[in-house]
């Protein structure tokens, strides 16, 4: 299993970017973060930069690599792990969106690698707890310390990681 983590420009898929990706495999901890610039055409939404703590200026195309290169490379890197289930907060509502784009704008013809079933942070908690929990309050309930603000890709997915570990046992 994969937890998998982005940062974006805001929440449409089709309107704003990536800007960063975090992923760690479930079972033995290896991580993988890459960050990247917008598209000219990406539109930018204040709030999500408040959440994320890029700025507009180190966001720019040009300064890191497009998000379709950090795709590639998360692609590659998942590409070696045996288990190919996505998992995370939300993450068929926003993170999945994202990559499918990228996915289908540029990589040909190659079928999605990754299934199309995923492990929601937020139903399995939900399931074991009771009760209806955003990714902080899911951390809180279990006594892992929240994530640091800006919230970070890699580290947002090092918590949900935690989460998952806590609720599957």
């Amino acid at each position: 299993m994969i937890i998998l983590d982005i940062e974006t420009t805001g929440t449409d898929a089709n309107l704003n970017c990536m800007l960063s990706l975090g992923a760690i495999d479930y079972d033995t901890g290896q991580e993988f973060y890459g960050e990247c610039s917008i598209y000219e055409d990406s539109r930018v939404d204040d709030i999500a930069l408040e959440i994320n703590g890029f700025s507009r200026e180190e966001i720019q195309p040009g300064k890191k690599q497009p998000a379709h290169i950090l795709y590639l490379k998360f692609f590659r890197w998942a590409d070696a792990l045996p288990d190919k289930l996505l998992a995370g907060h939300n993450i068929g509502h926003l993170d999945i969106l994202f990559l499918e784009e990228l996915h289908k704008e540029y990589m040909d013809e190659s079928a999605w690698p990754f299934g199309y079933r995923t492990l929601d942070l937020h139903s399995v908690a939900f399931a074991k707890l009771g009760k209806s929990l955003n990714h902080p309050n899911i951390c809180k309930e279990l006594g892992i310390p929240p994530e640091p603000k800006p919230h970070n890709a890699l580290a947002g997915a090092r918590s949900e990681r935690d989460a998952f570990k806590l609720l599957l046992k």
